[in-house]
């Protein structure tokens, strides 16, 4: 697949489909569901509640924090999709998942729903399965009693790459930063070559070491340190940082705004929001283009 700015950059691969409060509150189909023991969200006085979603008090944002919260843990995992959708010749795959936050706070009866993509179907029911395993114990539904219950959910998954028309920046270049890891004392640098390549360096006090030279962006969050500096990574990710023009720039992707970089100001160790650009003019317009020209 011809490396293009816009499929290049991490965030931008995979798009997950939030789930809709409408499906949620349907039974799953295909499954057999006993309602004196699976209840949906209509049905409970108190949504479950994932970690991290504490401070949501209305039912349907803590319907939308949970769905966005499993999509993101989903899209870490399946990073490699892209191979199996070069290899099926298509742009874009769809698929359904239903599984039920247990009475304990557990994932269980995750099983891909029928119709959409097979093969993304059966990606994505194991990727949840292993998410399963890895999450902290989600808070259970509540009925008015107080009682925990057992909670069915659905969610659609879409899978998409962005298929824009390549276009080169409009400045000269010979490598450009996509990401920059910082791990304890470690800086890593992941930058876009010419001809069509990615490649990794070590940034130290004494300048850089080049570590290698990879084919695509899945090799390289496959590969340690950077994977599991990749799976601690929060919404953030930090595209590069440094001094232009007499101003500090911190400039990060986001999985929440996938089609955006923003731009932060550093001022006496705070950061500040001046803008949002979309992630193609930030490589194609030579704005910022002296921080990530290498």
């Amino acid at each position: 697949m011809k490396i293009n700015f816009t499929l290049a950059v991490f965030f931008l691969s995979l798009i997950i489909q939030a789930q809709k409060t409408s499906e949620i509150d349907k039974y799953p189909v295909g499954v057999k569901i006993k309602p004196s023991d699976n209840f949906t969200a209509r049905q409970v006085a108190e949504m479950a509640i994932f970690p991290g979603c504490e401070s949501e008090t209305d039912k349907s944002e803590l319907q939308k924090c949970f769905s966005q919260n499993i999509s993101n843990l989903l899209s870490a995992k399946l990073w490699n999709f892209t191979d199996k959708m070069t290899e099926l010749k298509i742009n874009s795959a769809s698929a359904k998942l239903q599984f039920v936050v247990d009475k304990n706070g557990k994932l269980i009866q995750i099983v891909a729903m029928s119709g959409g993509n097979v093969e993304l179907a059966q990606a994505s029911e194991k990727a949840l399965k292993e998410i399963a395993t890895e999450i902290s114990v989600i808070r259970p539904a509540l009925l008015e009693d107080g009682s925990p219950v057992n909670l069915v959910f659905q969610l659609p998954v879409r899978f998409q790459i962005q298929e824009d028309s390549p276009e080169e920046p409009q400045y000269d270049w010979n490598e450009l930063v996509m990401t920059t890891l910082k791990e304890n004392n470690s800086i890593y640098e992941i930058r876009i070559a010419k001809p069509e390549t990615f490649k990794v360096y070590e940034i130290t006090s004494n300048g850089q070491v080049f570590l290698g030279n990879y084919q695509t962006m899945y090799e390289i969050v496959q590969t340690e340190p950077y994977k599991s500096i990749f799976e601690r990574l929060n919404d953030r990710m930090l595209i590069t940082e440094g001094l232009m023009n007499g101003t500090f720039y911190r400039i990060y992707s986001s999985k929440e705004d996938q089609l955006n970089v923003h731009i932060y100001e550093l001022k006496e160790g705070q950061e500040s929001l001046l803008e949002k650009i979309s992630q193609k003019d930030f490589y194609i317009l030579p704005k910022y283009s002296e921080l990530i020209i290498r």
